[in-house]
């Protein structure tokens, strides 16, 4: 084979392997970019958790949105939701507004199934079955206002007896 064939296939050959180079460097950019950008969104909807009620619907939205399946983000994201949770229940101001109802029922379908919740973080399955006792307990100024009817029947499927008004709770993953 002549000289010049021999530089054209390597020059052939280099412009190929280049050419992958760039397009794998390129794919990778581009999914971390992606991943940058589903981070901010997420601590977008995490940061209107955290203000009035109209926000906080804005923020449930965007975490409703993006469909969180993943190990790290639920990491993130399921902690905040619960504090929003034990917060609306038991802190809140109580106004006449549904909206906050509205958020507090959106969250508690992001969390998931209790059984979920107890086996995946058991600390948190906790403290919202304390606070359902508290809330059948405790009739003050804070936290939403919900149908007693409501609130027994969110306490049961958290494993509260409602019967004794939590004198019992049952752990759905209890060995």
């Amino acid at each position: 084979m002549s000289e010049v064939w021999i530089g054209a296939i390597s020059a052939l050959l280099g412009s190929i392997v280049g050419a992958i180079v760039v397009m794998f460097q390129t794919y990778f950019s581009y999914k971390e970019k992606q991943e940058e950008r589903r981070e901010r969104i997420i601590f977008k909807g995490i940061d209107r958790l955290n203000r009035d009620e109209v926000e906080r619907s804005i923020g449930i939205s965007i975490i409703e949105g993006l469909k969180i399946e993943d190990k790290d983000e639920l990491d993130i994201v399921i902690p905040a939701l619960a504090s929003q949770a034990l917060f609306l229940l038991l802190h809140t101001k109580k106004n006449k507004s549904r909206v906050e109802f509205s958020n507090w029922l959106r969250i508690m379908e992001l969390l998931k199934s209790p059984e979920w919740l107890d086996e995946n973080y058991p600390y948190l399955w906790e403290e919202l079955a304390n606070a359902f006792v508290k809330k059948m307990d405790n009739d003050t100024e804070y936290g939403i206002e919900m149908a007693s009817q409501t609130l027994n029947m969110w306490a049961s499927s958290y494993g509260v007896d409602v019967e004794s008004h939590g004198a019992f709770i049952n752990r759905p993953n209890a060995t």
